[in-house]
């Protein structure tokens, strides 16, 4: 078990303010401690720090900064000392700064405020514009996606899947996931939806799909014919969807 996986706990419905506050302080403090600004940054271990940081920062942050100021001062403090890191930085640092952390804690609108003071700042704004930018395109890209969940789901209803689950989006992810029963074989399948890259790069530009386009997204994604499995994992299958049908 990692330090932060300490400080956390196994129950996080029982995690207090205070708690939060010390496993955030914790974790940047070991980031900080173990990522020198002189040495080069390829990802690995200090990408996996990253990302753990920006999942903790989002999964607690909109409910308990919201109503401790103790906790929102800890967002505050971690955003500083990131801050102060990616000042220091090497390129290859910043660059795990940006990627790993703050385009996936912009990924929820209501931790931005605690990196205000980078939009503000000559060096940091340019970081704070890419995170923006990045975070902005995975949520178009989402939005799509998340039209076509409950059409797809009735869908898949219609032709005997059982269960239907549709599972959230991961940090970072731009894949809409499937769960369910009873159809094509015993057990639980699994269907992920993307976008192929001509279809991604249409909707970051302001593509909007008329309905009957919508219409044609939601028959391929559910015509097996379209379908993929994954190598070594039976039932687990995946579709892109390209611009043009």
């Amino acid at each position: 078990m990692s330090k932060l996986d300490g400080a956390i706990g196994d129950d996080r419905n029982t995690t207090s303010p205070e708690q939060l506050k010390l496993a955030l302080t914790s974790f940047c403090d070991s980031f900080l401690g173990e990522t020198q600004p002189d040495e080069p940054v390829t990802g690995g271990a200090a990408y996996e720090r990253g990302w753990s940081l920006a999942k903790i920062l989002i999964t607690f942050g909109p409910s308990i900064a919201s109503v401790d100021e103790n906790a929102a001062q800890a967002f505050r403090e971690a955003a500083n000392r990131l801050g102060d890191l990616y000042r220091v930085g090497t390129e290859s640092v910043r660059r795990c700064v940006v990627d790993a952390i703050l385009e996936h804690v912009f990924e929820s609108p209501s931790l931005i405020p605690f990196f205000d003071s980078w939009r503000r700042d000559p060096v940091l704004r340019q970081a704070f514009d890419e995170a923006t930018q990045w975070a902005e395109q995975l949520q178009k890209v989402r939005s799509l996606l998340e039209q076509l969940g409950p059409m797809v789901g009735s869908r898949l209803r219609e032709i005997g899947a059982l269960d239907i689950q549709v599972w959230p989006f991961d940090i970072g992810s731009d894949i809409l996931m499937f769960e369910w029963s009873g159809w094509q074989r015993p057990g639980q399948s699994h269907l992920d939806v993307e976008c192929a890259d001509d279809l991604v790069a249409a909707v970051v530009a302001g593509y909007s799909p008329a309905s009957e386009q919508v219409e044609r997204y939601v028959d391929y994604v559910t015509n097996p014919e379209n379908w993929s499995e994954a190598e070594h994992l039976e039932g687990d299958f995946y579709v892109t969807i390209p611009l043009e049908l």
